[in-house]
């Protein structure tokens, strides 16, 4: 127990107390100021009355100490719930955090989908331009068959004329033959002696006329060969405008395509842009993260700073009330800035899965679209291929009848030689007749005469 000898009102006291000396020292001096500044308001009031008005200034100072004290206990209580609450928000910034980092892996994920989708997209091209480079060959090879094509057309009408040539020197043979049987049949009655060549003479005329016949049918074939070949071209033709119809198709599906991977690139900006924008978010959120927690930081250390001042709670009064108001501040922003992250959060959340959707929406149409048009182009391909094939053969049928044709022409050639010699050898033994035919008939006038 500390006991210290202490003077008030010019009087000497001995102080005895469990606290320690400075501290009684210091509460003496205290009252001995206030009494001192009683009596000099109050020069006339006595020993006694001094010190009772000073102890009741002090009693009134110590009852409003209390109360101050009271009321900066409760505020304190006050600013300790609301750094309980800032706390708290702060954990839920943080859990934010944890979401925006989520956020980020997804948006991660969305980015190597894309990427992987236009890795697709230039397989699909490539796919593309080997269709094309495909069509483009089957286009060169149907145009090679269309010029053999006509140049077989034009040769068959060549050829046709050709016959129609040698029809008409057969028919003038025919005729020729026909004038000179009827002379030959006019000279019979008179020609006994040269029955015998008359006789001669019909057997070869017979054998004209076989060969004639022979030659007949061999035109009608050839005739009915043209028609088929007309016919043949004429579906060649139908077929040849059923491709290009195909091909001016496979065109226009082209065309679908280089639009439907146009939508979807514009669909991939898009989503980069949307990404980049989400990044951002994440980035702002983050540094306001760090920015909060740093200010609840500085919380702490406020609060603890109130704990270890509470006896200077008087003079810090004021700087507890502008960090009450920058408290208040910051909650009502931290309060503001959590609903708007949640806003952010969930729109985020919504455009995520809106995204997502519209890019599973869009990975199977284009999948489904590519994969019905490869089906359809290679369909179409084959298609083409096996007709292209037929046309082909059909060519190779067509040079065949060709070079038949030309053998035939060549066999009618020979044999209208062979008739033509054979003409010309009935008129030299028609002639050879008539010239026996006249000695015959002089040396009959010189028998009469001689009789």
């Amino acid at each position: 127990m500390a006991t210290v000898t202490v003077t008030i009102n010019g009087v000497e006291y001995n102080l005895k107390g469990h606290e320690d000396g400075e501290y009684l020292k210091k509460v003496a001096e205290y009252v001995e100021e206030k009494t001192q500044e009683m009596a000099t308001k109050n020069n006339k009031l006595s020993a006694l009355g001094v010190l009772s008005l000073s102890a009741l200034n002090i009693a009134d100072e110590l009852f409003k100490g209390n109360d101050e004290y009271n009321q900066l206990i409760d505020y304190y209580e006050k600013v300790k719930s609301e750094l309980e609450k800032s706390k708290k928000e702060i954990e839920d910034l943080k859990e934010l955090e944890g979401e925006s980092i989520s956020l980020k892996e997804k948006l991660d994920k969305i980015t190597s989908e894309k990427e992987a989708l236009e890795k697709n997209l230039n397989e699909l091209k490539d796919k593309k331009e080997e269709i094309e480079k495909s069509r483009e060959e089957l286009n060169n090879k149907f145009n090679k068959l269309n010029s053999e094509n006509s140049n077989l057309k034009e040769e068959l009408k060549n050829t046709k004329n050709r016959m129609n040539n040698s029809n008409e020197e057969i028919a003038n043979l025919k005729k020729e033959i026909e004038r000179l049987k009827s002379e030959n049949n006019s000279l019979k009655s008179a020609k006994d002696k040269n029955s015998h060549e008359v006789e001669k003479l019909s057997k070869e005329l017979k054998e004209v006329k076989s060969n004639n016949a022979e030659l007949n049918k061999t035109i009608e074939i050839s005739r009915n060969k043209e028609k088929n070949l007309s016919n043949e071209i004429n579906n060649l033709k139908s077929k040849n405008n059923n491709v290009e119809k195909e091909l001016r198709d496979l065109k226009e599906k082209n065309n679908s395509l280089s639009s439907i991977v146009t939508e979807a690139k514009k669909n991939l900006e898009l989503l980069n842009k949307e990404i980049n924008s989400l990044k951002e978010r994440n980035k702002t959120q983050r540094e306001e993260n760090e920015k909060l927690t740093l200010e609840g930081e500085n919380l702490k250390i406020n609060c603890k700073e109130i704990e270890e001042k509470l006896e200077g709670l008087n003079k810090e009064n004021g700087q507890l009330k502008e960090t009450s108001e920058l408290l208040n501040k910051e909650k009502i922003w931290i309060k503001d800035q959590n609903s708007g992250l949640k806003k952010q959060i969930l729109e985020l959340e919504e455009n995520l899965q809106l995204v997502l959707e519209e890019k599973d929406a869009l990975g199977k149409k284009i999948s489904e679209d590519m994969e019905v048009e490869m089906k359809a182009l290679k369909e179409e391909a084959e298609e083409v291929k096996a007709e292209m094939e037929i046309l082909e053969e059909e060519a190779k049928k067509l040079k065949r009848e060709k070079e038949l044709l030309m053998e035939n022409n060549k066999e009618l050639r020979r044999n209208w030689q062979t008739a033509k010699y054979k003409l010309l050898d009935l008129e030299q033994k028609y002639l050879d007749s008539q010239v026996k035919l006249a000695t015959s008939k002089k040396s009959n006038n010189v028998l009469l005469k001689k009789k």
